[in-house]
């Protein structure tokens, strides 16, 4: 199963997962596992402030909000350490600002649609932590020019490359 399920007509809180189930383990684990509950009319009120019954009740140490990069890293690194966790996403897919997505008019390109680019030159933790998880990866070209359309629809070029101008101060990852 994906690490999100898109449900229609439901508010879906996911808890992804990264080592052991949830329920026995007490921390996050292989599986997803989804809590959901009717998203109200809007008749019926505000969702964010409607109060949301799920069931069923568990018992965990630590609930964190937001499933983007920090909320997901939050999560591991606090079950890492022992403790019952629950990571609570409103969205169908966690990755926060970050979302990659294939073209229709050709599915085997993507394109980013988040504010988050990942890549080995300028996001070397990220990208590190991508590959200690087993997550996917697109190579990323890194020398040649850089082509970028201006808001005005003007096409600049410069000269240079991911490489060039970045000043890396590269510190081991501590797990």
């Amino acid at each position: 199963m994906n690490l999100a399920t898109s449900i229609a007509g439901l508010l879906t809180l996911t808890v992804p997962a990264f080592g052991h189930d949830l329920s026995s383990h007490g921390v996050l684990g292989q599986t997803l596992t989804s809590v959901t509950s009717p998203i109200p009319e809007p008749t019926q009120g505000n969702p964010s402030s409607e109060p949301l019954h799920v069931q069923p009740e568990i018992e965990v140490d630590v609930i964190i909000v937001g499933g983007g990069y920090s909320g997901v890293m939050a999560a591991y690194e606090v079950s890492q350490a022992g403790h019952k966790t629950l990571l609570l996403e409103a969205r169908h897919r966690i990755g926060g600002r970050s979302q990659t997505q294939a073209l229709q008019s050709a599915p085997d390109k993507v394109v980013e649609l988040g504010a988050t680019w990942i890549n080995k030159i300028t996001q070397p933790f990220v990208y590190a932590l991508c590959k200690e998880f087993g997550l996917e990866t697109a190579e990323q070209y890194t020398t040649g020019d850089v082509v970028r359309q201006d808001y005005n629809g003007t096409v600049l070029r410069e000269s240079q490359s991911l490489n060039q101008g970045i000043s890396l101060n590269v510190v081991k990852y501590n797990s």
